[in-house]
């Protein structure tokens, strides 16, 4: 499958800040998280994923995204 780069941000749902730190887990032992600029980004197979986002002190939340070529940026709301 073709490898896709993935990238986004996360930030608080309530005043918009970006988060430093928060992990997104896409599966597959395809983890990842957040830079000092609440920025992620990774490389992933094309296809359909279940990503669960966790930040200490944040309630976590999942979402299903379909990456591929022209569809490779996902920014998260914790």
């Amino acid at each position: 499958a073709q490898e896709i780069a993935v990238k986004g941000k996360v930030s608080d749902a309530s005043n918009g800040e970006l988060l430093i730190g928060a992990i997104l887990n896409f599966g597959k032992n395809k983890i990842t998280n957040t830079n000092l600029d609440g920025e992620y980004s990774m490389m992933l197979p094309e296809g359909k994923y279940q990503v669960k986002i966790s930040l200490m002190g944040y309630k976590n939340i999942s979402d299903i995204v379909n990456v591929g070529p022209n569809s490779n940026t996902f920014n998260f709301k914790l």
